[in-house]
C-alpha cells in the first residue's frame, strides 16, 4: 500500500504543485492544509505515514510549534518545507527532532530522495524499537545463562536462567567478582580465559566448573564476547554460560572407554578416526590414518570438493550435517590428497555417536581406498558413453551369435528397438546380397579368434538396403575362450551412391567430350557432302536423270547431320535460345501433339501444379525433351497404359544436393514423366542417358533419344533423376531452376533467300575441303574469295589486304589460334570489321558474349548454299558496327 503524506504549506500553489509531485511518485494525500491548528487536528485524525510542514504558516501556530505538538501525540515523521536559513529558526526546528530539512526552492527528484529516505528512517527506527522490545523478552526469558562483566571481571548484569542456575538473587550478584562464583581451583583458569577474551574478543567453549548457593558443583560452558568504545579500549564483556553436567559425565564415562577404543582403533590396517560433530575437528585417529595423510585438524573428510570447511547446504546437501540431523549412518565418496600428493578415490563409511540427550556428539569414520575400483568403474562408464553416443553401429553377441546389446546407433539405422532384437540373431538383417558362402567365411574366421573386416548389404525394418562397413572382434575372457563378439559397423550407403555418382558423371562427361570431338569433325565432312550436293542440284533442273541421286545423297547427309545434333545435343554445344516460359503453359502446347505421336491406348493424364514458378528454358529445346521422353513412355508400353505428366514447385535444400552431386540447392520447378510400362533393371539404368545405348532391337531407334534428353537438361542447367523397377514402370523427374526475372532473348540468325554479290571475302576454315566448297561456291555467287586455313594466317592476310575485304567468315573451332582470340585481333585491327562466325556448336561465357556482340551474325555447321549465301548477303547489307 502507497505511504500517506500530509502537506502543511500556507501557500495553496506551492501545496498543489506539492500533492501532485508527491501523486507522480506513487505516494497517496492523506490531505492538505494551511495552518498549524488544522495540521494538528487531522495528524490525530488521520494517523498519516509522514507531515511535509512549512515553517512559516497562517495563524497563531507556526510549523515549529506544530511539529512540536505532533511528536508529544503521535510517532509520524515530519520533514521541514523551509526558505528559511537563519540559525536560530534551525535551531528551534532541531529541537522537534524532524527526520529532514527540504530548502525552496527544491526540484522533484530533491523531494523524491528526501521523502524517500525520510520514510525508510522511521521505519528502520521502529524496526530498531522492536528488535529492542524482543531482544529484552528474550534475554530475560532464554534458558541460557547471560552475564556481563566490566574490565575486573565484575558482574553488571545477569539474567533470570543465570540466577536460577546458580540460585542467587539479583542483587547477591550484581557488582560482584564473577570467581566468587566458581568451584575450588577455578579462579586461576577465569583470570587466564578472562585476560583472552578480553585480547581476542572473543572466547568459545570455555569449560569452568561454577558452584551453586547450595554447595553443588555444575560444569558449565562459556562463550564470550567483548564489547569496546570508539577508541578501542575494552568495555565490557556478554557471556553465554551453559550447563553441560550430563555432558561433561557423559565424557567421563566415555573417558573409560578410551583406552578399549584405541585397541580397537589401532588393530583397525585402515584409516579410522572419530570426528567431533559440534566443530568438525578430529578427536581421534589412529595410525593408519596419520600415516596416510587422510585427517587434518579442522577438516571435512565429506566433502568431495575439497574444501576444508563443512559443506554450505544451499550448495548441495551437507553429509555430516544430514548425519548430525539424523543420526543415520552414511557412505561418502571423496578426493584424497595423501602424503605423496597424488589423488585418491577415499569410501568413508560414518557411524553416529548419540550422547545421553540424543544428540549427535561425534561421528565414527572408516575409511576404504576405492581408486582402482574408481578408476575400473569410471572406465567401464567412459566404455559405455562412448558406445551409447557412438555414430557407428555397435552390436554385441554371445558366443552363439545371439544380440545382447545394441547402441543408439543400431537402432536409428535399421529401425529395431533394442527390445527387439535382443536375443534374436542378427540374420533378421540378411539382404540376400550375400552368399552362404561369404558368411561361412566370416564365421570360420571369428571362430578362430581372428578380427573379420569387410562390407555388408544388411536389410533395415522398413526394407531399406544399407551398405556397412564391419568390423567384428571375438571377446576372450581369461582362459582364451570366446564369450562374446563385438561388431561395430559404420554406415556408407551414402558415400558408396555419391561414388556411383561421381564414376557416372566422370563418364558421361569424358563421353560428352569425346562426342563433340567427333561430332565437330564429321560436321566438316557433313559439310563438303552437303555443300556440293546443294551446287549439282542448283546446276540441273528438275527432269535431270541425277537429280534423284543427288536428292538421295543430299537427304543422307541432312540424316547424318540429325545424328551429330544429337551428339552436340548430348555434349551441349548446341544453340540455346532461352526467355521465360511456364512450364506449365509448355506442357499444354505440346499435349496438343502427342495425339499424332502416340496410340490411343495409351491414356495421357496432366497434373498441373497451381502457381508454378517461371523458368528460362529454350521453348523448341524444352518440346524436343518432352517429346522424346513421351516417345520413349509408349515404346515401353507396347500393350497400352497410362502417362502421366505432372508439374510441381521444389526446393532443393543441401541434404538433397548431398546425395546428388549434379544438383544445386534453391528454388526449382520439377517435371515428371511418368509410365506404367515394362520399366528397367538397376544395370540398364547405369547406361541410359549414354548415346547410342539402347535396348531395342538392331536397326530400331539410334539410342540417341535420352541421350539427347540428357544434354537439353545440362544446357538449361537442369537436374535429371530415373527410377524405374521391372514389371512396374518408370518415372523420369527433371528439375529446372526457378527464375525471379527474365533473361536475355537470344535470336537465332534467319536464313534469307540465296542473293550473291561483288564484295571481297575472306574465308578462314582449317579443313581444306570446307575452304574448297564455300569458296566454289561463293565465287559462283559473284564474290572475290580470299582464305587462310588459321587464325594467324588470316591476321596476316587482313593486315595487307584489309582495306579489300568487306566481310570474314571465320570458323570459331581452329588450330594454333581460336576463333574467339582471331575475332578480337581482327577487331583490334578494324574495330568496324564485318564478321560472320561459323561453328559446329555454341560457345559459352565471354567467348559467347564476343559471338553474339562483335559478330554479325552465327552460322551453324553444317549449312547448305542458301543458308550461306543468305547470311553473308545479311552481314554485307547491316550498317556498320563499332566494337570498342
Amino acid at each position: 500500500m502507497a505511504a500517506s503524506v500530509l502537506i502543511v504549506e500556507d501557500e495553496v500553489i506551492l501545496g498543489k504543485e506539492l500533492a501532485r509531485s508527491l501523486q507522480r511518485m506513487g505516494y497517496t494525500i492523506a490531505g492538505r492544509v494551511t495552518s498549524g491548528e488544522k495540521a494538528l487536528a487531522q495528524v490525530v485524525e488521520l494517523q498519516p505515514d509522514l507531515v511535509l510542514m512549512d515553517i512559516v504558516l497562517t495563524g497563531s501556530m507556526n510549523g515549529i510549534e506544530a511539529a512540536d505538538r505532533i511528536r508529544t501525540l503521535c510517532d509520524v515523521p515530519i520533514i521541514y518545507l523551509t526558505a528559511h536559513t537563519e540559525a536560530e529558526v534551525l535551531e528551534r526546528a532541531r529541537a522537534t527532532e524532524p527526520y529532514a530539512y527540504l530548502a525552496k526552492p527544491y526540484t522533484e527528484e530533491q523531494l523524491r530522495t528526501t521523502v524517500y529516505i525520510a520514510l525508510y528512517k522511521h521505519k528502520m527506527q521502529k524496526r530498531i524499537e522492536e528488535s529492542e522490545r524482543k531482544f529484552r523478552l528474550l534475554f530475560e526469558n532464554t534458558p541460557l545463562g547471560y552475564q556481563a562483566l566490566d574490565e575486573k571481571g565484575h558482574i553488571i548484569e545477569v539474567n533470570k536462567a543465570w540466577l536460577e542456575l546458580f540460585g542467587y538473587s539479583r542483587d547477591e550478584v550484581l557488582g560482584k567478582w564473577f570467581g566468587n562464583f566458581l568451584g575450588p581451583g577455578q579462579q586461576d583458569l577465569f583470570v587466564k580465559g578472562y585476560s583472552r577474551l578480553m585480547a581476542t574478543g572473543r572466547i568459545r567453549g570455555a569449560e569452568l566448573k561454577v558452584a551453586t548457593k547450595t554447595g553443588t558443583t555444575l560444569y558449565a560452558t562459556i562463550d564470550g564476547l567483548a564489547t569496546y568504545d570508539d577508541d578501542g579500549r575494552f568495555t565490557q564483556s556478554h557471556c553465554i554460560i551453559r550447563d553441560d553436567t550430563d555432558r561433561k559425565q557423559a565424557e567421563i564415562a566415555l573417558q573409560r572407554q578410551n583406552e578399549y577404543l584405541s585397541t580397537i582403533m589401532e588393530s583397525v590396517t585402515n584409516p579410522f578416526y572419530i570426528v567431533n560433530a559440534h566443530d568438525y575437528s578430529v578427536v581421534r585417529a589412529n595410525t593408519a590414518a596419520q600415516s596416510k595423510g587422510v585427517v587434518e585438524q579442522s577438516t571435512c573428510h565429506y566433502t568431495t570438493h575439497g574444501r576444508a570447511e563443512p559443506c554450505d547446504d544451499r550448495d548441495f546437501p551437507c553429509p555430516v550435517r544430514e548425519l548430525v540431523r539424523t543420526a543415520a549412518p552414511t557412505t561418502v565418496q571423496h578426493i584424497h590428497y595423501g602424503v605423496d600428493g597424488q589423488p585418491r578415490n577415499i569410501e568413508v563409511h560414518a557411524y553416529p555417536i548419540v550422547d545421553g540427550r540424543g544428540k549427535v556428539s561425534q561421528i565414527i569414520e572408516y575409511c576404504l581406498d576405492v581408486t582402482e575400483r574408481k578408476r575400473v568403474e569410471e572406465d567401464r562408464h567412459r566404455l559405455a558413453t562412448a558406445i551409447e553416443q557412438s555414430a557407428d553401429s555397435v552390436v554385441i553377441t554371445d558366443s552363439q551369435g545371439t544380440i545382447q546389446y545394441v547402441n543408439p546407433a543400431f537402432e536409428r539405422l535399421t529401425g529395431y528397438a533394442r527390445d527387439e532384437v535382443v536375443g534374436r540373431n542378427p540374420r533378421i538383417l540378411k539382404s540376400g546380397k550375400q552368399s552362404a558362402a561369404f558368411y561361412s567365411q566370416l564365421w570360420k574366421t571369428l571362430s578362430a579368434g581372428r578380427v573379420w573386416r569387410g562390407r555388408l548389404v544388411n536389410k533395415t525394418r522398413d526394407g531399406r538396403l544399407v551398405e556397412e562397413d564391419a568390423t567384428i572382434s571375438p571377446v576372450m575372457d581369461a582362459s582364451g575362450k570366446i564369450v562374446n563378439y563385438v561388431a561395430v559397423k559404420h554406415d556408407v550407403t551414402t558415400e558408396v551412391q555419391l561414388q556411383k555418382q561421381l564414376v557416372q558423371a566422370q563418364k558421361m562427361e569424358s563421353i560428352g567430350t569425346l562426342a563433340g570431338g567427333i561430332a565437330h569433325d564429321f560436321n566438316n565432312l557433313l559439310q563438303v557432302v552437303v555443300g556440293y550436293t546443294a551446287m549439282l542440284l542448283m546446276d540441273k533442273d528438275e527432269n535431270h536423270p541425277d537429280g534423284e541421286a543427288l536428292a538421295a545423297i543430299r537427304q543422307a547427309a541432312h540424316d547424318g547431320a540429325g545424328l551429330i545434333k544429337g551428339l552436340l545435343t548430348f555434349s551441349r554445344k548446341v544453340e540455346y535460345y532461352p526467355r521465360p516460359v511456364n512450364l506449365n503453359q509448355e506442357v499444354k502446347r505440346v499435349y496438343k501433339i502427342l495425339p499424332r505421336m502416340i496410340p490411343k491406348m495409351i491414356d495421357v493424364q496432366m497434373r498441373l501444379a497451381d502457381g508454378l514458378r517461371p523458368i528460362n528454358a529454350d521453348p523448341n529445346q524444352f518440346e524436343q525433351i518432352l517429346l522424346n521422353l513421351a516417345v520413349n513412355a509408349h515404346q515401353a508400353m507396347p500393350g497400352g497404359g497410362t502417362l502421366t505428366i505432372e508439374t510441381a514447385n521444389v526446393t532443393l535444400d543441401e541434404y538433397y544436393c548431398k546425395l546428388h552431386l549434379d544438383a544445386a540447392p534453391g528454388d526449382h520447378v520439377r517435371l515428371t514423366i511418368s509410365d506404367t510400362g515394362v520399366g528397367m533393371d538397376r544395370e540398364v539404368l547405369e547406361h541410359i542417358f549414354e548415346p547410342f545405348f539402347t535396348t531395342k532391337e538392331p536397326g530400331v531407334g539410334t539410342g540417341l533419344g535420352l541421350a539427347t534428353v540428357f544434354g537439353l537438361i545440362k544446357t538449361h542447367q537442369g537436374h535429371i533423376t530415373c527410377e524405374s523397377e521391372p514389371a512396374v514402370g518408370t518415372s523420369f523427374n527433371l528439375y529446372f531452376p526457378a527464375i525471379q526475372r527474365p533473361s536475355k532473348l537470344e535470336v537465332p540468325v534467319r536464313e534469307t533467300p540465296p542473293v550473291g554479290g561483288t564484295e571481297t571475302l575472306m574465308l578462314v576454315d582449317d579443313d581444306a575441303k570446307v575452304r574448297g566448297f564455300v569458296k566454289n561456291l561463293l565465287v559462283r555467287a559473284g564474290y572475290t574469295v580470299l582464305t587462310a586455313p588459321d587464325g594467324v594466317e588470316a591476321l596476316e592476310v587482313f593486315k595487307e589486304r584489309g582495306s579489300e575485304i568487306s566481310l570474314v567468315i571465320l570458323d570459331f573451332i581452329m588450330p594454333k589460334m581460336s576463333g574467339a582470340e582471331c575475332l578480337r585481333k581482327l577487331l583490334e585491327i578494324d574495330p568496324h570489321a564485318k564478321v560472320l562466325i561459323a561453328s559446329g556448336y555454341t560457345a559459352r561465357g565471354k567467348d559467347r558474349e564476343l559471338m553474339e556482340n562483335a559478330s554479325r551474325g552465327i552460322l551453324s555447321k553444317p549449312y547448305d548454299a542458301p543458308g550461306l549465301l543468305g547470311a553473308v548477303r545479311k552481314a554485307l547489307d547491316e550498317g556498320d558496327k563499332v566494337v570498342h
